[in-house]
């Protein structure tokens, strides 16, 4: 790939402990302006994730020209020689922001400041193809040693312009399903309350229940749920909290006998294609899997976001049934790490997870201490 006659930018480190420094918050309010900026490029959310996972050795490298500031990085220390995305947690969305046109000029100074620094490896974390491709084709031309793992499934529902459109989509078996799954409830419990909450006060103490419930729901799983670890737990109170008060998010909730049985969250900025079906939790004995509760708070997430005018709809990752009867469409993501050489990627990728296993595991006795 040719770069001839692409402006040189400068890539300047600034580190920040436990927080967001002024400097970084004004060069991405000025590279993402005003409420429009997707959820998860916003300075709050990076800033709310660096606090509660107590991101002691982070960094973000800001790229300019001489013009201004042309792209910006979030970077973490995973381990001594390796640094990753700060905070990897949106399924469609890499925290790299730059000007239109300014990634092919960006990744040659990535690439200067990777050789020079002390990290021989930088992760990416999860990509779209179209992403990836791009990104693999620039890490190549730049003579780094791209590191490809294939992540799991990402499923998205495409959302047309109403409700009822969007019902006659789906396959016949799967619109009866999302048709009656609240007609079924009704039926058998008629004090069942089902309600999307948008109230920051009422949403707090749902959120609460949610966290209850989806500990219950997973405490005898094969696989737990990640709300065991408290860090996502305070990461899921703030971020539902901030994104609720700001008009992004709402909680989902079903109330039987005045007890909530079943709660989700949603979120979506205004004028954002993409909207995501974020957490849910269920009782796990007070309402039988045959009325399918999750199928109906993410069915009702879906109806909002619809009418807020979102084009598709994130159902996470994992193909459960219920993600599949409401449109979901699985999308292959990709991971990607750049390493300096092939030397240093054979090496790191041998002592790397090792290093990585005993230091999660030390952090997570820590958490455990603490409460």
């Amino acid at each position: 790939m040719e770069n001839h006659g692409l402006v040189k930018l400068q890539c300047d480190v600034i580190p920040y402990q436990n927080n967001l420094p002024d400097e970084v918050r004004f060069a991405w309010e000025a590279l993402l302006p005003g409420s429009m900026t997707p959820v998860f490029l916003h300075p709050d959310w990076l800033a709310m994730a660096i606090d509660t996972h107590a991101v002691e050795r982070g960094f973000v490298l800001i790229f300019r020209d001489g013009d201004g500031v042309r792209g910006l990085l979030p970077l973490q220390y995973r381990t001594r020689w390796t640094a990753e995305i700060t905070a990897p947690m949106a399924p469609d969305i890499l925290p790299l922001i730059v000007t239109p046109g300014a990634e092919e000029a960006l990744w040659p100074a990535l690439a200067a400041w990777l050789r020079r620094s002390s990290f021989l490896m930088v992760r990416l974390g999860r990509l779209p193809p179209e992403r990836f491709t791009h990104l693999l084709e620039l890490t190549l031309a730049q003579g780094l040693t791209p590191i490809v793992r294939q992540a799991a499934l990402a499923l998205w529902a495409p959302l047309p312009d109403s409700w009822e459109a969007y019902l006659k989509g789906l396959p016949k078996s799967s619109r009866y399903k999302v048709r009656h799954a609240e007609e079924k409830i009704l039926a058998d419990f008629p004090d069942a309350d089902i309600r999307l909450n948008t109230d920051p006060v009422t949403c707090t103490g749902e959120v609460e229940t949610l966290i209850r419930l989806n500990l219950l729901r997973w405490q005898h799983q094969k696989h737990r749920s990640f709300l065991e670890n408290p860090r996502m737990t305070a990461l899921l109170r703030r971020f539902t909290a901030w994104a609720v008060t700001q008009g992004f998010g709402c909680v989902a909730t079903l109330r039987i006998s005045g007890q909530t049985v079943a709660a989700a969250t949603g979120i979506h900025v205004p004028g954002q294609p993409a909207a995501y079906y974020h957490v849910v939790g269920r009782h796990p004995t007070a309402l039988p899997n045959q009325y399918s509760p999750g199928l109906l708070l993410v069915g009702r997430i879906i109806r909002w976001a619809i009418e807020r005018g979102a084009e598709r709809v994130s159902l996470g990752q994992g193909s459960m049934p219920y993600k599949l009867v409401l449109g979901g469409v699985e999308h292959p993501q990709w991971e990607l790490t750049i390493a300096t050489s092939k030397m240093a990627a054979a090496v790191m990728c041998m002592v790397d997870p090792a290093i990585r296993f005993t230091r999660m595991q030390l952090i997570r006795l820590l958490d455990r201490l603490r409460v």
